[in-house]
């Protein structure tokens, strides 16, 4: 350690003497803005994935490599940081947010990781005062798998709080609602009770309303007035968010905001207070309208850049084609291992959706699918092979679970998977045997099975339905550990990533998939300065330490966007 030290200090002598002498000697610098060193740089460039120096100016990268060559981009108002050691890594680009919901998260009730009806009562109860006499309650992220009984919740369990209002709350994979008699009685007066029937109200079974929408029965409370004005967020509310992911060390993001949203990213843009790079995807119900034209309509209106510097870009055409395992609604081939036929359903046609695919693809738009049920990705894939242009990289969002036999068909097709490690982590000793069982557990969150079949493969967060921060989302990915292990034993090991594939997937594929490569993913000269520096030298190879290791400083364009000291 000595000897190590000792050459550290001989280097660092030798760096200030060579800036100074550079600094005299104009012909031979560039003057550049900041020059980071003595740091432990992953560039996810694999011609260059290492190296301990990073040169900025005017917010590009303009050098990356050994500091002793430095000199050469160091003038006399170059900014000199030391790093002493520590891990610089390229700005995250999460490959599937929702920064609406998790914008309204945030100004709700948050009911995540807590494990009884009782304790979601209790908190609902205590953020009565946050909200206005004329708004609805409203919030997310309970998860009734955490439930000593496993049972979803009941409409009584809301009514006894006995709560002068609407009551609308979304479980955790956002694909199921909990509401009260007094939501529910909006919707009677609003729709026929035919249509809550057909469109995923579940009744029990002596007719009366259990307190749970599924799916598309969702939709009818999104459509009503007074629940949208309810969760209707600021322009504060958004930059408070967008706040938040940065100092997770994001500054790029596959999201998919409504419209109000949008207005609000624009607002920012166009001030100079947007520091993320949002490419958006639409959430357009293409069977009551015409999404293509809907989301031209939006590129359109809401696409913004700052100079050469993109900022707010249009991107897909989001459809869902199945549920979620947690409540048996993704689309499986077999039956769920616990519930006798019962194999899910698919939310479209094939038909129906390969007509969305190739009038987007015409019109040179990329369509993403969420598909989690083997049956929902099979399904996908045979709808992209027959409608879709191979010249377009289509997307399947969450990919669950795949057939093996369907591996092979990603890169085949150009279809780029988005998938999300906490999902996996978080179902570990917890439901996933029971709901597909032990034979078909081997073709679940089959990361490490998709690099080594060589398809597009990102990762993100499905925030808010499970954890922003990248750190943990990558600490899940190369250590497969559940929060309900308590050895530390990976499940099936084998699909664990190393860390520069977890890396390079959350940073330069989501660029090369959404066609931006050109400009951020990796810090290579001529990109972006969009980077992450960490608060220590990262341990890739224990989780604990990995874990404990933050994000002390991000960087936007070159622009220190957000400090843990500040």
């Amino acid at each position: 350690m000595k000897l190590r030290s000792l050459k550290l200090s001989f280097d660092r002598i030798l760096l200030i003497i060579t800036v100074c002498f550079s600094a005299n000697t104009l012909s031979l610098s560039l003057d550049s803005d900041l020059l980071i060193f003595n740091a432990d740089i992953y560039t996810a460039n694999n011609k260059n994935p290492k190296a301990d120096s990073l040169v900025v100016n005017d917010g590009y990268i303009v050098y990356v490599g050994n500091y002793l060559d430095a000199h050469h981009y160091v003038g006399k108002s170059t900014k000199l940081i030391d790093l002493e050691g520590k891990t610089v890594l390229p700005g995250f680009i999460d490959s599937h947010t929702h920064l609406s919901m998790g914008a309204r998260l945030i100004k709700g009730i948050d009911l995540y990781n807590m494990n009884s009806i009782s304790d979601w009562q209790s908190t609902i109860l205590e953020n009565i005062p946050k909200f206005k006499d004329s708004e609805w309650l409203f919030g997310a992220r309970w998860d009734h798998t955490l439930t000593s009984n496993g049972e979803l919740p009941t409409v009584s369990d809301l009514d006894e709080l006995k709560i002068n209002k609407p009551i609308a709350l979304r479980d955790i994979d956002g694909h199921s609602m909990w509401i009260n008699t007094k939501a529910y009685k909006r919707l009677v007066n609003e729709y026929p009770i035919e249509k809550l029937q057909s469109e995923g109200v579940i009744y029990n079974e002596d007719g009366t309303f259990s307190g749970i929408l599924k799916e598309r029965a969702m939709e009818l409370v999104d459509e009503l007035d007074d629940y949208q004005n309810s969760l209707a967020v600021s322009n504060k509310d958004i930059q408070r968010t967008l706040s938040f992911t940065n100092s997770l060390g994001i500054t790029g993001m596959h999201d998919m905001p409504d419209e109000h949203t949008l207005r609000d990213l624009k607002q920012l843009a166009k001030e100079n207070k947007l520091y993320s790079r949002i490419l958006f995807g639409s959430i357009i119900d293409c069977r009551e309208s015409d999404c293509i034209e809907e989301h031209l309509r939006r590129g359109s209106l809401y696409k913004h850049s700052n100079r050469n510097e993109f900022l707010l870009s249009p991107y897909f055409i989001k459809l869902f084609i199945d549920g979620v395992l947690s409540t048996h609604t993704a689309a499986m081939q077999e039956e769920y291992s616990d519930k006798d036929n019962h194999f899910g359903e698919l939310l479209y046609l094939p038909l129906e959706i390969g007509e969305i695919v190739k009038k987007s693809n015409d019109a040179g738009i990329p369509v993403a699918v969420h598909a989690i049920g083997d049956a929902a990705v099979k399904v996908t894939l045979d709808v992209f092979e027959k409608y879709g242009s191979r010249e377009i990289t289509n997307r399947i969002e969450h990919a669950e679970i795949i057939d093996e036999r369907d591996l092979v068909r990603f890169k085949k097709l150009n279809v780029a998977l988005s998938m999300h490690p906490n999902h996996g982590t978080g179902v570990i000793g917890k439901y996933i045997s029971e709901r597909i069982g032990a034979k078909r557990e081997k073709n679940a969150y089959v990361w490490n099975s998709a690099i080594k079949e060589d398809a597009q493969l990102m990762l993100g967060s499905d925030w808010p339905t499970a954890p922003l921060s990248p750190m943990i989302q990558i600490a899940d990915a190369i250590f497969r550990v559940g929060p309900f292990e308590t050895n530390d034993r990976p499940w099936y090991p084998n699909q664990k990533l190393s860390f520069y594939d977890a890396l390079v997937a959350y940073t330069l594929t989501p660029a090369k998939v959404s066609g931006v490569d050109k400009y951020i993913g990796s810090l290579e000269k001529g990109k972006y300065a969009d980077f992450v520096i960490l608060n220590k030298t990262l341990n890739t190879f224990d989780r604990k330490e990995f874990l404990a290791t933050n994000v002390m400083s991000t960087f936007f364009f070159g622009k220190e966007i957000y400090s843990a000291n500040n």
